[in-house]
């Protein structure tokens, strides 16, 4: 969990302009999951004018409720991967959030 200095420090940069945040969930999750995680920042962070935007990943999973921004072969790691799968629509995703 995010210490009070580093609360502190996000209030200060969101006083200098507003402040938005993009938070992206890791492969298995989900954006509602995600922002129950980070409830209690996003609503230590909303009275100094912080916006959160949560965004899920584009490739739904097997597991209902999960998605991934990339896909790979069966056993194949991203680490070690030469090729992700469908990470086009990851960024398609993304740069229309910026818009």
């Amino acid at each position: 969990m995010l210490t009070a200095r580093v609360l502190a420090f996000l209030a200060m940069i969101a006083s200098a302009r507003p402040l938005k945040i993009l938070a992206l969930h890791g492969k298995g999750s989900s954006s509602k999951d995600f922002f129950s995680r980070m409830a209690p920042v996003v609503e230590g962070l909303k009275e100094d004018g912080v916006e959160f935007h949560f965004l899920n990943a584009p490739h739904p999973m097997e597991e209902p409720g999960a998605f991934q921004w990339w896909t790979l072969a069966p056993g194949e790691r991203s680490f070690t991967a030469e090729s992700y799968g469908g990470a086009d629509v990851a960024m398609r995703d993304l740069r229309e959030c910026f818009e």
